[in-house]
């Protein structure tokens, strides 16, 4: 197996006019394997996947946000065999989230995800399932989907 992660982070202040607390950051993660002794691709490794998000925190860590978008590959690499296996299509995802610290000890936070609404296929959640499984519609990731949380710490 080899393969390569990298995340980069920038501070935005000053770059555009931005005042402080905007930040972006990259990420992303490559690997590759092959199961020598049957001469086929290893299944339990994910496709490419990258995230770029861009954020903003408010001075003093009061309120923030964050909008981040997340692009995996599809997956063409599954082993062969007497059943063709799923693989599942490329996909991106757009989520916003922000937080707010209502006071020293409580923060609510909230957020919007898949914010364009597409349904799409985790690699991890159909690995080895057959390509005519008539089940494998119950793997598809929702549309959109919003989260909201009060975290109350002592």
């Amino acid at each position: 197996v080899l393969g390569a992660e990298a995340t980069l982070e920038a501070s935005l202040a000053g770059v555009l006019g931005l005042p402080p607390g905007w930040s972006a950051r990259l990420a992303a993660a490559y690997a590759r394997g092959d199961d020598l002794e049957r001469d086929q691709p290893l299944d339990s490794i994910e496709p490419l996947r990258g995230v770029l998000s861009l954020r903003y925190d408010a001075p003093g860590g009061r309120a923030g946000a964050d909008l981040s978008l997340t692009a995996a590959a599809g997956q063409d690499r599954v082993p062969g065999g007497p059943v063709p296996l799923a693989e599942p299509g490329g996909f991106a995802v757009l989520d916003l989230a922000g937080y707010w610290r209502i006071g020293p000890q409580l923060t609510l936070r909230g957020a919007v995800l898949n914010l364009a609404d597409r349904s799409y296929f985790e690699w991890t959640d159909v690995r080895g399932r057959a390509a005519g499984d008539p089940l494998l519609e119950q793997y598809r990731r929702p549309g959109r989907s919003v989260t909201l949380s009060l975290t109350l710490g002592f």
